[in-house]
């Protein structure tokens, strides 16, 4: 079986990095490397996770402006007074200026590091590199294959992980709304739609469609559509 030391997953790589960079010091001079080498993987590591770090800040506050939002459209009748909104996360502030194409560079040096003759095992498995480079996924154009079956009168929507952490499925019932802008987050194939069924005897037509997701975000382009037609019981 193939074992690769370089995930997909954004957050892996992330970690990966920080191992890779804390521990590289100390084998610079049996691989040849300067102290300036070993810098820039240690500036290109904290910056990218002052960046993780700032995302993620900006990820809860969005959660936290959708939730106010809420508050504010549905809230209590007791016409409470909100709090006030809480301002956004700061710009990150990095030591050392941002260089584009991190894991190109590291790639390079990890070439070189695992051809040099001090390479041993034991010291590629403590920099996290003992394994073949993880084949490139096309996040821009990959695309879930939706297949549409009913099981004891329910829809089941199969799909492929193909490597990515699941996808948001959207739904259209057939009552006008369209497809709408919340999706169903399935992390694991297949999805049981269990939304309840029209009433005894009536029909609907459900149709759904998907995107993959890498680190809470979409990626890729949207799926096939599938065309399910259900039967209240």
């Amino acid at each position: 079986m193939k074992r690769y030391y370089l995930s997909i997953s954004m957050l892996a790589k992330l970690v990966f990095l920080n191992n890779y960079a804390a521990k590289l010091p100390k084998y610079a001079t049996i691989f040849g490397l300067t102290k300036a080498d070993t810098d820039k993987v240690a500036a290109d590591a904290t910056n990218l996770q002052t960046f993780f770090n700032y995302v993620d800040a900006q990820k809860k506050h969005l959660k936290y402006l959708t939730s106010y939002r809420s508050h504010l459209m549905n809230g209590d009748s007791e016409n409470r007074p909100l709090p006030t909104l809480t301002a956004p996360p700061a710009l990150p502030t990095f030591t050392v200026s941002p260089v584009a194409d991190i894991f190109g560079r590291l790639m390079d040096q990890v070439a070189l590091i695992k051809k040099n003759k001090n390479a041993t095992p034991d010291i590629l498995k403590d920099l996290g590199i003992d394994g073949i480079e993880e084949i490139a996924v096309d996040t821009e154009n990959i695309r879930p294959e939706l297949k549409g079956t009913l099981v004891g009168g329910r829809p089941v929507i199969e799909w492929k992980k193909n490597k990515m952490d699941g996808v948001h499925i959207y739904v259209d019932r057939g009552d006008g709304k369209g497809y709408g802008a919340v999706p169903y987050t399935d992390l694991k194939p297949n999805f049981d739609d269990n939304f309840p069924l029209p009433p005894s005897g009536q029909t609907a037509i459900w149709k759904y469609k998907a995107y993959y997701i890498e680190d809470d975000e979409e990626v890729g382009q949207v799926s096939n559509e599938v065309v399910i037609t259900v039967v209240g019981k």
